[in-house]
Formats: C-alpha cells, sequence, structure tokens
C-alpha cells in the first residue's frame, strides 16, 4: 500500500491534548470512482525526537473511512436562437444559446469545437464567435464578453479556442454562438440565407 512520510514539522506534544488534521490534495488524473482512506497502522508510525517518551499502542490503527472520488459531470442544455433567414453581410448573428453547469467545485472549459450543417459552405460564413451571456438573458448585447472567435475549416467544422480558459462552476452560465455571414454565400433564395446549422460537438 502507498505510504505518505512528512519530515519534522516540530510540533511540541504538551499535557493538553491537541488535534491534527490529515488533508488530501487529489490530482487531477484521479480516476473517478475509485476509494481513498488513510491509516496510522499502528504507534510505530508516529514518532517522537526523545526515547524518554513512549507512544502508547491504545487507539491504534487509526482508520478514515473510504471517500469515493467523485465524477465531474458537466450538463449543456441548448437552445437554437438562429433566425429563420439570414441576409447576405449580416453581422454578429446569433445561432446558438448554451448553458453549462458541473456537479461539483470547477472545472476550466479550453476550447469548443463545432460543426457546420446544411447546404451552406465553409466560405459562406466569414467568422464564428463566443459570448459569454453576462446579462443571462438569451440575447447578444454590447455588455456580454467575448470569448472567443474563429474561421469555419474546409471540413466545416470550427474550433474556438478560449485563451484565458473559462471557468465552469456549479452556478449555471449562458453563451451565445454568433456568426459573421459573407457578402458572396449562396443564397437560396434573393440575398436570403435559410440554410445554415450549427452543432456542439461532444469531445
Amino acid at each position: 500500500l502507498p505510504v505518505a512520510r512528512w519530515g519534522s514539522f516540530a510540533q511540541t506534544i504538551m499535557p493538553a491534548m491537541q488535534r491534527y488534521f490529515i488533508a488530501y490534495n487529489f490530482s487531477n488524473n484521479a480516476i473517478p470512482d475509485d476509494t481513498v482512506g488513510c491509516s496510522i497502522v499502528n504507534n510505530a508510525y508516529l514518532t517522537v525526537s526523545t526515547n524518554k517518551v513512549s507512544t502508547s499502542s491504545v487507539n491504534f490503527p487509526i482508520s478514515s473511512n473510504l471517500t469515493k472520488v467523485q465524477r465531474l459531470a458537466l450538463t449543456v442544455q441548448v437552445v437554437d436562437i438562429s433566425p429563420e433567414e439570414i441576409k447576405q453581410s449580416d453581422k454578429n448573428v446569433p445561432i446558438i444559446y448554451f448553458e453549462t453547469s458541473l456537479n461539483t467545485l470547477s472545472a476550466i472549459m479550453n476550447s469548443l469545437k463545432l460543426a457546420l450543417a446544411g447546404s451552406a459552405n465553409a466560405s459562406d460564413i466569414d467568422a464564428v464567435y463566443l459570448y459569454r451571456d453576462t446579462e443571462k438573458n438569451r440575447l447578444l448585447s454590447p455588455a456580454d464578453i467575448l470569448l472567443s472567435s474563429a474561421s469555419v475549416q474546409l471540413d466545416k467544422t470550427i474550433t474556438l479556442y478560449i485563451s484565458t480558459g473559462e471557468m465552469i462552476t456549479a452556478t449555471t452560465q449562458g453563451y451565445i454562438i454568433s456568426l459573421d455571414l459573407n457578402p458572396a454565400a449562396v443564397a437560396s433564395s434573393g440575398t436570403v440565407i435559410n440554410d445554415i446549422i450549427m452543432q456542439l460537438v461532444k469531445d
């Protein structure tokens, strides 16, 4: 079994009762559903700096309960907010609204991948944007914070990298994906584009 050892931390033991705590820092690579605990197996595990003191064997071993490593679960709820029609040269058109929440503590969102579906081509779209919906109203406004922008690749995918990282917590937070349409985008009726679909890609 793994054994943890500490160097000297110079604790003076007095007749008065003194309490100590043992705590863990879990690795990001901790395996979900594994269990962890610790035990001071016997009195030899506790040493003192003088031979005049003997450690009683009463109450040993001292063992903690086993704690289960919780699996992080990210919940994403998506709402289609795209208009029925988009005109050539339209800018910053909201397409998708989605909300995130985490079941425990926090995590950092570093990127988001999208796929372009429908008959639209990669060249039809000049740019795609990811905003944090600061007002939490599902509407794109000047108060919303731009987190990333990207172009559509030839395979019709878009990867939005968040350079500063976006903190995801148990508190629900909303995001808006929008796009700029190319002036030469192929129109299905006059200058109207009505067949652009974007999908969040599960990574």
